[in-house]
């Protein structure tokens, strides 16, 4: 019979020296690492040298020792390897313990257990080459510091060469080996009552109560694998043994905690078999809102070959897989659009759905590798460094064997921290949940949100003007990232990744093929929860997954991130921010709308000034190719009416940012003269020569000097011209400030740096700064011609359109083109907050409404009397005037009219009331109290303030002069046709405006 020390010994030395079993189980490589048991070594090398194994039943008698077999039998009621192997291991090592027949060291119970498994295994052609349970991990952590030696690696060559000579009858026993039992054995002493348990078992056995993985691989350890067994089990003497697991897994919690836990499990069960009287609450808190700490944790390992991305019905669909490299466990998530949960104008969503997890196969446990010591450099996460110029660096590493280490990993499709496994090395298990807060999970990467394509990163100075004039719909899909961006003239900006579409404002179709683009925001809505980290590189912006309440296997939820406070403008626009439930209206509220633009329109008046000759010509350089071209196309009819309507807004707005940006260039060109402006022939060069800069002289000199001819840099002194008209300098050279006289144009050039060489940094610093101006210089008489003639609109764009939104069309630009002369008459403080509530009555604002709409339809139409236009602004303001009066005479029901004249006002107590204005002058009261008790209301107030004031303005603006109307329209005439005094004390700022300039030209 062999002796079971031998066997013993080199189980143990496979164990403490990370080797092969097979590998230390031959006699030389014993006697070298084991020179203790050299002795048992030999006798049995002596006895079995010429012996062969005869297994005929799979009986343990024919394996192991008498006394190994007669102790398995009766203590555990094991008769066969295959019992031995579908056994668990803790039950058996605490046999051991309890009966210590063999006068062992405690320390070589698990010594004599793998000894007994590498036989059974043996038997059974089953390979197992590296035993795991948490015992081996401890001891093998105890040898991190040593590096991967060649010995190590020798032995995972010789595996992989066993594994494929056992291949066929691996394969032929996987169903078998794959359905590891964890029942703890009782006396049995046949094969016939130990198979028919295994039947019984599997016709009972179902494991349905929700439990994360560590619990899960915690609770197969202590053969508890149906919900029955987890509902009669003790809590107290399981509460400790899940402490102990704990800790051999790195991961030690408080004594009254882990209590809690196993409490919830047993009552979790007690509730799937229908036992317990009510539901089991969970007693952890969850939140509807991200902790930002959390924002510092890992992020899942994504297995690529498992995870997808395709298109269906037209939107895209994304599965999912991450792996738990701590337990050997893949997490497996889909994710799919359909409609918005938030509210009903949310549009799409996007839908996480938890397909359940699997584990790794107890057969599969030999596989797991364990990097001892630290990855090489290659394998860490590479910073290419760019030292000179502009642009960025790609860095890509190729070849074979680049990191040294390659035959430490398995195949680039395999799946693990070092791909050592196969998605058939693991198994299903219904009831492991997902949460972030799992032991061994985190964050799961989603997509990346931008950019998706070259042209999503952009200057912020060019966003803010794409996103003005595509009706601020860009600006809820950007995202600022810290890097910044550079021109080709040098100048840095602050970038903007942003995947709309530069001649629709809508995403393009890639940013719509990933699910990144269809994540919603909860906003302040504190019952929706929020899920989504957008976490930034400082390049591009990352969505990731971090969810807290744990999630069952087929559990649904809508992934929902936070974009904080500087996502209000948008929230506000679209309706849910914060200032709209305190009255505020959406961009569907006309007046809101204006109001928000005419702002928006003067931080982009005040950008523009800020801007010098590069940013303008970028600025047209990119609205024109990738701008202008598409919506210049858009009246074909095959974008969506939104779409069209928003590229016809868009036409205007461009003609008024080219106007702004021509008014500007021009501020720029005060300082230079028309003939430095039309010496520009449209060529790359543009020479222009002013008394001071530098020129390079090419071997002249006057007839009557008798100097050698002069070549090289010299100053002009003074310009003339010849007979020819052609200039004429008088020149100093730099240093010895020798004058040369009478230097032709042909024999100068414009210097370049190179010419500089040697020179003095005074001279080259001044040359610097005199080519930066020429430059401009060149610039400007580019820019000016360009700039005249780009971004045309007339009106016959919208009979171009289609009959379906014209009427939409028309409507849009009366908006538009009243937007324009709100801003005109704001910038010169004429007319200020025009619809703010508190300041102008309803009455007011229709009758602005009504007469800015009476310009845009002149405007749009082919009509020519201006005439026209005035008289009808006039009888608008009659007939407002005359409804004034009538609202405030002696009718007996006002209650519902008399609140167009009333305006907002704060009261002591935090709350607004509408209030009117009586006659008494400085006094005013609620429109309750007007109704309950009517007094005489401020009529010539009214009248002053709601419509000269509005209207004046609107008027004196207008440029009449062409149709000779300027004599025809006063103050005088207004009062008249409103029946006002013109000296009323009401009329102080009216007469202001008789001083304005006009400055809206209809012609």
């Amino acid at each position: 019979m062999i002796d079971n020390g031998f066997r013993e010994a080199c189980a143990m030395t496979a164990w403490r020296t990370n080797r092969g079993f097979h590998e230390v189980y031959k006699i030389s490589l014993a006697k070298q690492y084991i020179d203790q048991w050299k002795r048992v070594a030999s006798r049995w090398w002596k006895n079995t040298l010429h012996n062969s194994w005869s297994y005929k039943e799979g009986l343990l008698s024919d394996i192991l020792s008498n006394q190994e077999s007669s102790f398995l039998e009766t203590r555990c009621g094991i008769i066969s390897a295959d019992q031995l192997l579908m056994t668990n291991q803790q039950y058996i090592l605490d046999k051991l313990r309890e009966a210590n027949d063999f006068g062992f060291h405690t320390g070589l119970w698990e010594g004599m257990y793998y000894s007994w498994i590498m036989r059974a295994q043996e038997k059974t052609n089953k390979l197992i080459a590296y035993p795991h349970n948490p015992v081996y991990r401890t001891l093998q952590e105890s040898l991190s510091s040593r590096p991967i030696s060649a010995t190590y690696r020798y032995s995972h060559v010789e595996l992989i060469q066993a594994n494929k000579r056992h291949k066929s009858e691996l394969r032929h026993q996987q169903q078998s080996s794959d359905q590891i039992s964890t029942l703890s054995f009782t006396n049995r002493h046949n094969k016939q009552s130990y198979e028919q348990h295994q039947n019984d078992t599997a016709k009972s056995s179902s494991f349905i109560t929700p439990i994360q993985c560590l619990d899960f691989l915690f609770l197969r350890s202590q053969n508890i694998t149906s919900d029955e067994q987890l509902s009669e089990i003790d809590v107290r003497s399981m509460t400790q043994k899940y402490c102990d697991f704990l800790v051999t897994n790195r991961h030690k919690i408080p004594f009254v905690e882990a209590n809690q836990v196993v409490t919830q499990w047993k009552f979790a069960a007690l509730e799937v078999l229908g036992k317990a009287f009510h539901s089991v609450h969970d007693t952890v808190c969850y939140s509807n809102r991200i902790d930002k700490s959390y924002q510092n944790l890992k992020v899942m390992c994504t297995v690529k070959n498992l995870s997808n991305r395709a298109m269906q019905n037209g939107l895209p669909t994304q599965t999912i897989c991450a792996f738990d490299d701590a337990h050997d466990a893949l997490y497996q998530f889909r994710v799919n659009i359909a409609q918005s949960r938030v509210s009903p104008t949310s549009g799409y969503g996007a839908f996480l759905t938890y397909e359940g997890c699997k584990v790794l196969k107890q057969s599969s446990l030999w596989k797991k590798k364990v990097l001892s010591g630290e990855l090489v450099d290659t394998r860490e996460p590479l910073t290419a460094v760019y030292t000179g110029g502009k642009g960025a660096a790609i860095v890509t590493l190729t070849g074979k064997s680049i990191h040294g280490d390659e035959y430490f990993y398995g195949p680039e499709e395999g799946i693990g921290m070092f791909n050592e496994y196969t998605l058939d090395d693991f198994e299903d298990v219904e009831n492991i949940t997902f949460s972030s807060k799992n032991t061994g999970c985190c964050m799961v990467e989603l997509d990346r949100y931008a950019p998706l394509l070259p042209q999503d990163r952009k200057p912020d100075l060019i966003f803010g003007m794409k996103d003005f004039i595509f009706s601020h719909e860009p600006s809820s899909w950007r995202f600022d990232v810290r890097e910044e961006l550079k021109t080709n003239g040098g100048a840095s900006y602050k970038q903007v990744v942003d995947f709309t579409d530069d001649t629709t404002g809508s995403p393009h179709s890639v940013a719509r093929s990933h699910v990144a683009m269809y994540v919603n925001e909860v906003g302040h809505d504190e019952n929706l929860i929020e899920n989504v980290c957008p976490l930034e590189t400082p390049r591009s912006v990352h969505y990731y997954v971090f969810i807290d309440k744990p999630m069952k296997k087929g559990e649904e939820v809508e992934l929902l991130v936070n974009y904080g406070e500087g996502y209000e403008e948008c929230r506000v626009r679209r309706g849910y921010g914060k200032s709209n439930s305190e009255g505020m209206g959406s961009d569907a509220d006309n007046f809101s709308r204006i109001q928000r633009n005419l702002r928006d329109r003067m931080l982009i008046e005040e950008s523009i000034l800020s801007c010098f000759e590069e940013d303008i010509d970028q600025i047209l350089d990119f609205f024109e190719t990738r701008v202008w071209t598409g919506l210049a196309a858009s009246n074909c009819g095959e974008e969506k009416p939104s779409i069209l309507r928003r590229q016809s807004i868009a036409r205007r707005r461009l003609y008024w940012l080219a106007h702004k940006l021509r008014i500007r260039l021009l501020q720029l060109c005060q300082n230079q003269s028309s003939n430095d402006l039309a010496d520009y022939d449209g060529g790359e060069k543009c020479q222009s020569f002013n008394v001071g800069m530098y020129i390079f002289v090419h071997g002249w000199i006057p007839d009557d000097d008798s100097r050698p001819p002069y070549t090289g840099i010299a100053t002009i002194k003074s310009i003339s011209r010849d007979r020819f008209n052609k200039q004429v300098f008088d020149v100093c050279t730099p240093g010895s400030q020798r004058i040369i006289p009478s230097v032709p144009e042909g024999a100068v050039t414009i210097p370049s740096d190179e010419d500089f060489a040697g020179m003095s940094s005074i001279v080259v610093r001044t040359w610097l700064k005199q080519k930066q101006e020429q430059h401009r210089v060149q610039l400007r008489a580019k820019l000016l011609p360009k700039i005249n003639n780009v971004f045309e609109w007339n009106a016959s764009f919208i009979e171009q359109s289609a009959s379906e939104i014209r009427e939409n069309l028309i409507e849009d630009y009366r908006w538009e083109i009243s937007e324009e002369i709100l801003s005109l008459l704001a910038r010169q403080k004429a007319l200020l907050d025009p619809f703010d509530k508190t300041k102008f009555c309803q009455t007011s604002q229709t009758l602005l409404q009504n007469a800015l709409h009476a310009v845009a339809d002149f405007t749009l139409s082919n009509e020519t009397n201006m005439q026209v236009l005035m008289n009808k602004i006039l009888s608008l303001s009659s007939e407002t005037a005359n409804a004034i009066r009538e609202l405030t005479g002696t009718a007996s029901d006002r209650s519902m009219d008399i609140r167009t004249l009333s305006l907002r006002a704060d009261s002591t107590d935090g709350c607004s009331k509408s209030i009117l204005f009586a006659k008494s002058i400085g006094h005013n009261l609620s429109v309750e109290e007007f109704i309950d008790k009517p007094q005489p209301l401020d009529v010539e107030w009214y009248i002053c303030n709601q419509i000269v004031m509005v209207v004046h303005p609107l008027i004196s603006s207008i440029d009449w002069q062409s149709d000779g109307l300027i004599s025809m329209f006063s103050l005088q005439l207004l009062c008249d046709r409103v029946g006002l005094d013109y000296n009323s004390p009401y009329l102080t700022f009216a007469h202001v405006c008789d001083t304005f300039t006009p400055l809206i030209s209809l012609r």
